[in-house]
């Protein structure tokens, strides 16, 4: 006898692969999906940059432009991306909901059956009642599955509502090489400076150009005395490059304190030619009276000198050297309309019993507090140097190396004259919050770095 059987009854192992994928098929879409929605997110949105708008030009630093050949989307195509990656993964999520909501419509007819009413409202994603339900613990159930299907139709907004932009700015290789950068040598020639009144007037005038240039413009923080802390250089050549802009290599002044100490008897400490020197603003014929820093009434500090204020001798420059040494700085802290004494004016965070000079003009008093600085100046190289405000290049002393300067010493013999004609706008003279100790520091070290700028805008032989 022959048996037929029916492929229904004994189904083989090709449509028991098909059942499968058709089970699994609405899930496994979901799954993958929502993979690839997190993996969007995580790996390229997340901590990735996107333009605003389409840029198809870069400026250089000479004020030319070039082609911009780096492809970035915008951030309105991302976000229409993510909503349609929801959207897909909302669909998926709702065809494997549908699946389940069957399931559960089968489960509880095995378990105690489910009306016709109950059948209804489920497929029309509405919560059924309990006389829907033969066995009440298949309420649960069921309410949970609703939640999820009913949720998903939140599952866009949510996702695209979850991006925060921030805005931000991307580095681009310039096209041009900066050039005609001037750099202090050894044995260069400043026999015009040394001759020419009218040469030493244009550097002192470009120093305090410079120096006003670099910290009258910059944020509050640099205004906080925290002393010598940042090093600074203005390039004009970079005018024309956007703030936030980096260079390879700047060459930038280097200015730090190594030790700081007032002096309890100044008037016994300095010798009978260190107080004229810093007295002798007074007389008018005094030789090199215009470089000391008190000439003006509103110098503050200085670094009192072995023989005269202002340029030093010679004709070239000397080779590179780390200038390392202890000098006396002079701070002088009020001047009186009168010839009152000093002692009620003293300024707060000083040591006690500390002593004051006191030098009286025709009709006011200026009062001075000495102290003892060691030092070390010259020059450091900052690597990846960014652009901080326009055309000034910074960065923090604690990531630079101290390296010799042939100008170094040439720029201190003029950083106390410097210093009071920053002082005379007051535009970039630092606040005392930090102590007059701070604020001395802070401004030799202002000074001293505007002194070493002037050799990037030389000035014209006489």
């Amino acid at each position: 006898m022959i048996y037929l059987y029916s492929s229904l009854d004994y189904p083989t192992a090709y449509s028991q692969r098909s059942d499968f994928v058709r089970k699994y098929q609405s899930f496994a879409f979901h799954y993958i999906a929502t993979v690839a929605v997190v993996s969007f997110m995580i790996l390229y949105v997340n901590g990735n940059d996107f333009l605003v708008a389409r840029r198809h030009t870069i400026i250089n630093f000479d004020g030319s432009t070039s082609p911009y050949d780096r492809y970035s989307p915008l951030q309105s195509e991302i976000t229409t991306l993510i909503s349609l990656m929801a959207t897909v993964t909302r669909l998926a999520g709702g065809l494997w909901c549908g699946n389940i909501l069957w399931r559960c419509i089968l489960y509880c007819m095995e378990q105690g059956g489910i009306s016709l009413g109950g059948v209804k409202r489920l497929i029309e994603s509405h919560p059924p009642s309990f006389h829907h339900i033969g066995y009440k613990r298949n309420t649960a159930l069921v309410f949970i599955f609703l939640i999820i299907s009913f949720s998903i139709d939140f599952f866009s907004s949510v996702l695209t509502g979850s991006v925060t932009w921030e805005p931000t700015f991307t580095y681009v290789q310039g096209k041009t090489t900066m050039t005609g950068i001037s750099q202090s040598s050894g044995a260069m020639s400043l026999y015009n400076y040394r001759k020419w009144e009218g040469t030493r007037i244009e550097v002192a005038s470009l120093a305090t150009a410079m120096g006003n240039m670099a910290w009258g413009s910059s944020n509050q923080s640099d205004h906080s005395a925290e002393p010598a802390m940042v090093m600074k250089r203005v390039m004009p050549k970079a005018q024309s490059l956007p703030v936030g802009s980096i260079l390879y290599n700047v060459t930038l002044p280097y200015f730090v304190v190594d030790n700081f100490e007032w002096i309890q008897d100044p008037n016994s400490y300095l010798t009978s030619e260190q107080y004229n020197l810093l007295t002798n603003y007074k007389n008018a014929g005094t030789h090199n009276r215009d470089y000391n820093p008190y000439t003006v009434g509103s110098g503050i500090v200085g670094l009192i000198p072995d023989k005269k204020w202002g340029p030093l001798s010679g004709d070239v420059t000397p080779d590179p050297q780390v200038v390392s040494e202890t000098r006396i700085l002079s701070y002088k802290f009020i001047r009186l309309p009168d010839h009152s004494s000093c002692e009620p004016m003293l300024p707060p965070n000083v040591p006690p019993n500390l002593g004051i000079i006191t030098f009286q003009l025709s009709v006011s008093t200026d009062c001075f507090l000495l102290a003892k600085l060691t030092y070390r100046a010259g020059q450091a190289e900052c690597k990846n140097c960014k652009m901080a405000s326009p055309a000034v290049f910074q960065t923090d002393v604690s990531h630079l190396t101290l390296l010799p300067d042939s100008l170094a010493a040439e720029a201190l013999a003029i950083t106390s004259f410097i210093s009071s004609q920053m002082a005379i706008s007051g535009y970039a003279v630092p606040v005392l919050s930090g102590g007059i100790q701070n604020m001395a520091i802070e401004s030799l070290s202002r000074a001293y770095q505007a002194s070493m700028m002037w050799p990037s805008h030389p000035p014209r032989p006489s």
